[in-house]
């Protein structure tokens, strides 16, 4: 219940800051208002328990009410995750999910819960952080 918190507060803590400046900006255009990369650690410091208890977790997170409301204040919102681990492992990746309702949401949650554990290796952070921001990079 502890760590469903820390994630859930995470997550809404990384929506909430920026919404008073995009509110209904994006809509009006077909625009993103938010870009959400989530970076999880799949290094071989991270157990099979622990990879199931964050891909549970961040799914979760995306059906709990709290972060629904946070992404409807939000407006237009874009997810990602990419779990990483050795720097030149592949780093397996959802791609982009629109998230501006409770359906888009689901299908988000879904997709992290069925992404299989294809990183380990060591604790490659800096590997995870370039993977995220390329991710961003589609987005333009």
């Amino acid at each position: 219940m502890k760590l469903r918190k820390v994630l859930l507060s995470g997550v809404v803590a990384a929506i909430l800051p920026i919404m008073p400046f995009l509110a209904g900006k994006a809509q009006a255009t077909g625009c993103l208002d938010v870009a959400l990369v989530l970076a999880v650690d799949a290094s071989a410091s991270v157990s099979r328990s622990e990879f199931a208890l964050q891909q549970k977790g961040i799914a979760q997170a995306f059906r709990d009410p709290a972060v629904l409301n946070a992404i409807s204040l939000a407006g237009r919102v874009a997810v990602a995750v990419i779990f990483w681990g050795s720097e030149g492992l592949p780093k397996p990746q959802s791609g982009w999910v629109i998230v501006d309702n409770p359906a888009g949401a689901e299908r988000f949650a879904r997709r992290v819960e069925s992404m299989p554990r294809l990183v380990t290796g060591e604790t490659g952070l800096g590997a995870g952080l370039m993977a995220a921001l390329e991710e961003f990079g589609i987005l333009e």
